[in-house]
């Protein structure tokens, strides 16, 4: 009697070649019987509806007994009538579950050109651990956003996309790719197409506005003169690329604010016109905006002489007040304005937001008056490693500073010179070693004389010297004005990796760092923190990167780092190792973080903006399971478990095989072993759907089939 193995058998492989299963056996043997096994295979390799099924392999085994055979033994025995033997069919599937990875998927915006349309041209790079790139089958379908909903524009074969013409809005890209084995993996792109261009702005060099008197109460004599200036009075010839209708905006020069990259944003709105008086009588500077449908915005100066009627501003032309801004004209608020006459009678104001002031006191004619800022805060507000950076290209003569202001603050001892030195003590007051930098005044400020006090007197016109530029010592980049501990709001955000773990009372652990990507940088600062009562902080070695002693700074709860590499580094893989040791059992990812409370955590790519670093615990992949949906197929509901080592937040999504999600939401999985439920309504149609879920860098995808 022969026991045949299992007709259907599935072996996990790239390769159909020297696939071993289990074969037949006889269930008694005797020593009247010569047996012989043998077995040859036949391979399909075109499937359909397969399952992760790379091919089928149908296996035909024979058993012959030559004892019985009355033909002389030959090897090709199998298939010659003149043998007598056994046959046997085994289907066996060749299966592999690993869909191709993606590379590339990663579109933001897409700028419109010259037509006021946008192009769109992309790739992606596709691996797989079985099938060669060349036979992955690679497909694209572009949709556009509409008020019904994305529909398609178009679709082709390739792992390159041109598509010209595309209208302003919102777009998805879905790629898909499908190995050898039938296994597919989509990723889908959210981009928009917009206007990236600034509309030109051509104003008026200068005008002159002259004041109308005004008689407020009515009793027949002149009390005042007011004036408005609009915008678009100041426009000559401002145009946009593409649309025709833009706004005319208007502010005084060096009352603006800065996004966070460091750049002036347009006035609001309804900042259509700006009001003067007698105070301001004499010679003005305003912006001109210019700001097109799609928020683009640029500006030119205009030089506004304000001239006063023959009476009804006697009294007021003695008022002083003016502006205090940045290095890139932005208002600086909070600064302390002084006036004193030779009397040693003294007064104080102080800016508004916009970094205005005004002394409501005359200055009486004839009268000698000093006026001057005075700027007190946080010596580290406002300074980073990238103004380290910026110091160190001076001094390697790759970026020299621009003007006199940049080398003033860039002059952290107060020495009148930029040298290592300064880098010492700015990066020394970053880690947390000094609490201030060697220059006396961290606030320096000059008129358009570049005389830190005006001497000014009615008899002679004061105006222009009431009006300062600010620097902050060390602040080299004269972001400033925009900074802010709770990091860079919407920017862009970096991620660094470690590995969570348990620990136990008087372990010592060393936690490898690693960046999520790869990116090329020039610099970057952060301050990790644990809770010392559980954890204290023991030392640091760099990995991939050189760190030294003046690289950081350390005591038990807390790590400072700052490191740069002017010439640009490729931020992959591990960056540095962390040593801690635990003072009571716990959780790695408890009780270390990332902290914002001296320095923003911040990296610095090679010719962009700083990036927000975000710190993040995963899990290793074989620490989170995912099981098979159960029942599957299902009706109505199914139900799917994963087994977690530690409590965390996940995300489950699913989608079908066009890559439309229909259902995405977080999760607050527990440790051990939770279960989700899926129910049949929240999907489109019966068919075959997908379900991933991700935990930290850790991700499942698998199949499920909906019937109804």
């Amino acid at each position: 009697e022969i026991i045949w193995p299992s007709r259907d058998t599935t072996v996990y492989s790239c390769s159909y070649e020297n696939i071993v299963t289990e074969g037949p056996r006889l269930k008694h043997l005797d020593d009247c019987r010569e047996i012989g096994i043998h077995h040859k295979d036949q391979i399909v390799e075109v499937l359909y509806n397969a399952d992760s099924i790379c091919y089928k392999v149908i296996r035909t085994w024979a058993i012959i007994d030559w004892c019985r055979q009355n033909a002389p033994y030959h090897a090709d025995w199998i298939d010659d009538q003149n043998f007598h033997y056994y046959e046997f069919d085994q289907i066996i599937y060749v299966k592999n579950q690993f869909g191709p990875e993606i590379f590339g998927c990663d579109l933001d915006t897409v700028c419109i050109g010259r037509y006021c349309t946008g192009l769109l041209e992309t790739s992606i790079t596709v691996t797989d651990d079985c099938t060669p790139v060349e036979e992955i089958k690679i497909s694209w379908v572009l949709y556009e956003k509409t008020d019904f909903g994305y529909l398609p524009v178009d679709q082709a074969d390739s792992n390159y996309v041109y598509v010209d013409g595309l209208q302003i809005g919102a777009y998805k890209l879905v790629w898909k790719a499908e190995d050898g084995c039938h296994n597919v993996t989509f990723c889908t792109d959210h981009f928009t197409v917009k206007d990236c261009v600034k509309p030109t702005a051509v104003c008026l060099t200068s005008t002159t506005l002259k004041l109308l008197p005004i008689d407020l109460d009515q009793n027949g004599l002149i009390d005042t003169a007011i004036g408005q200036l609009w915008a678009e009075e100041l426009n000559v010839s401002s145009y946009d690329n593409c649309f025709k209708d833009i706004d005319f905006l208007i502010r005084l020069k060096g009352t603006g604010t800065l996004n966070s990259d460091g750049v002036l944003i347009p006035p609001d709105s309804t900042q259509t016109f700006l009001d003067f008086g007698c105070s301001d009588v004499g010679n003005q500077e305003v912006e001109m905006w210019v700001v097109d449908a799609a928020g683009n915005a640029d500006y030119c100066v205009v030089n506004v002489t304000i001239q006063p009627p023959v009476e009804g501003c006697r009294n007021e032309l003695g008022k002083v007040k003016g502006i205090i801004s940045s290095m890139q004209g932005a208002g600086i608020s909070g600064v302390s304005m002084l006036i004193e006459d030779a009397g040693e009678g003294r007064w104080i104001s102080e800016t508004n937001k916009e970094g205005k002031y005004v002394f409501e006191t005359f200055a009486m004619d004839g009268s000698n008056y000093r006026l001057w800022p005075e700027k007190t805060d946080d010596p580290i507000d406002g300074i980073s490693t990238k103004d380290v950076i910026k110091i160190s290209k001076h001094l390697l003569s790759k970026e020299p500073l621009k003007n006199t202001l940049e080398y003033m603050s860039a002059d952290a001892n107060g020495d009148g010179n930029v040298s290592v030195l300064d880098i010492i003590n700015i990066r020394k007051l970053i880690l947390g070693k000094i609490d201030a930098l060697p220059n006396e005044k961290p606030w320096q400020f000059f008129n358009q004389e570049m005389n830190p006090v005006s001497e000014i007197s009615l008899a002679l016109d004061y105006k222009p010297l009431t009006s300062f530029t600010g620097i902050k010592v060390g602040d080299v980049n004269g972001d400033i004005t925009n900074y802010s501990r709770n990091g860079r709001g919407a920017k862009p955000t970096h991620k660094w990796h470690y590995y969570d773990r348990k620990f136990e009372a008087g372990e010592v652990l060393s936690i490898p760092i690693f960046s999520a990507s790869d990116l090329l940088i020039e610099g970057l600062q952060s301050e990790l923190v644990v809770d010392d009562r559980v954890l204290k902080f023991v030392g640091l070695q760099g990995v991939n990167i050189d760190i030294t002693e003046d690289h950081y700074h350390l005591d038990e709860s807390r790590l400072s780092l700052s490191w740069f590499e002017t010439s640009g580094y490729h931020m992959a893989d591990t960056l540095f190792s962390i040593q801690i040791q635990a003072v009571q059992a716990g959780t790695l990812s408890d009780f270390l973080s990332l902290s914002g409370r001296r320095i923003n955590a911040e990296i610095y790519p090679v010719l962009d903006d700083p990036v927000d670093l975000m710190l993040e615990a995963l899990y290793r992949e074989a620490d989170v399971a995912v099981g098979q949906n159960f029942p599957n197929p299902f009706k109505k509901m199914t139900t799917i478990r994963v087994s977690m080592p530690e409590p965390a937040e996940g995300l489950l999504r699913i989608y079908d095989l066009s890559g439309r999600v229909f259902i995405e939401r977080k999760e607050q999985f527990l440790s051990g072993i939770n279960t989700l439920e899926v129910q049949a309504a929240d999907l489109n149609q019966e068919g075959l759907y997908f379900y991933e879920i991700t935990v930290g860098s850790v991700r499942h995808i698998n199949k499920m089939m909906f019937t109804e």
